[in-house]
């Protein structure tokens, strides 16, 4: 229940506080966002009995790729407001904002910020945990209690109830929408709902990029994490990456998928055009004519300097660059 007697407020640092949270630039009337980020895990608990025993848990687990800069940095300038919404927009039920503060809030660098306020004083929010991660390792809590939070409608509520996490300074969003499956209880007090996706059952669903046969994103390739390899030239500077099925990375300028099994370097001496493992390059020995797979960037097996027979260069491993009658060169 959302209380605003600031007579009540006990001590300096809670006035400075709810003082703080009056400052928020940023807020829930945009209604609901489309270009949020989902999770794989995600858990919403809403209590508002009679009295003061509110309560609030929001849980953004395993999450889509996030770096810290996309949190912004609510030490100095950025405010948060968490939105839950009863079937659209219109239906916004609870609005907690919480601003920046440079003592509420703590930086743990890459890892992402923690914000901390015992008493509750923003919208009865008391812990918010932003921590960045690569995908399925980033998440997002908050936690809050008491008098403070505001008060939800009584329930049962019109579903899909849709959680946002928004911010004044990035467009980056974090979210969970909850269905009649994904409800574990709902009374006029109580809400409490779970979304846990499952990766290996054909639906794309939470911070999946793919799963099975629902690969839109790259047909034919998803992982066994359900995650999209990276494609063919992404993955520079090597020629290597992801290619449709049936086609393989071939080393070229710019890589490029093309036919599965090209064929091997030496087969086609003297032009030496042949295929070579990631990192690597068809050349010939300047002798022989035989060609094989160097370094890319290295310099073959060669004479440097004309009818001197002074010989540098890469050969194939086992063998080393030396000199043969007259100004020649070759791996032996």
């Amino acid at each position: 229940m959302r209380t605003y007697l600031i007579a009540l407020a006990v001590g300096a640092a809670a006035s400075v506080s709810i003082a703080a949270a009056a400052s928020a630039t940023v807020d829930c009337t945009g209604g609901i966002r489309s270009d949020c980020r989902g999770s794989g895990t995600s858990i919403l608990l809403l209590k508002n009995p009679s009295g003061d025993n509110d309560k609030l848990t929001w849980k953004w687990l395993k999450g889509a790729a996030t770096a810290a800069p996309e949190f912004g940095d609510p030490t100095t300038s950025t405010d948060y407001a968490l939105c839950i919404y009863a079937g659209t927009s219109a239906g916004l039920i609870v609005e907690a904002d919480v601003a920046m503060s440079s003592t509420l809030w703590t930086s743990a660098g890459a890892k992402g910020f923690k914000y901390t306020d015992a008493a509750g004083s923003a919208d009865g929010i008391q812990k918010v945990v932003l921590a960045a991660g690569a995908a399925g390792k980033a998440k997002v809590l908050v936690k809050g209690k008491g008098a403070n939070l505001p008060d939800p409608p009584a329930g049962p509520f019109t579903l899909p109830v849709t959680v946002q996490l928004v911010n004044s300074s990035t467009s980056v969003c974090f979210e969970a929408v909850y269905t009649a499956a994904d409800v574990l209880k709902t009374d006029e007090e109580q809400f409490k709902a779970k979304i846990h996706t499952t990766c290996g059952d054909n639906a794309t669903d939470g911070s999946e990029e793919c799963d099975g046969t629902d690969d839109v994103a790259c047909p034919g390739q998803c992982l066994s994490n359900c995650t999209c390899p990276v494609a063919c030239g992404e993955s520079g500077p090597a020629c290597s990456g992801a290619c449709p099925p049936g086609q393989s990375c071939g080393v070229a300028s710019p890589c490029a998928c093309g036919p599965a099994n090209p064929t091997p370097c030496g087969s086609t001496a003297p032009t030496c055009n042949g295929s070579c493992p990631t990192d690597e390059s068809c050349a010939a020995d300047p002798l022989t004519g035989i060609c094989y797979c160097v370094q890319v960037g290295s310099t073959p097996c060669a004479n440097s300097l004309g009818s001197v027979p002074i010989c540098g260069g890469v050969c194939p491993v086992g063998t080393y660059c030396a000199a043969v009658a007259g100004p020649f060169c070759t791996c032996l």
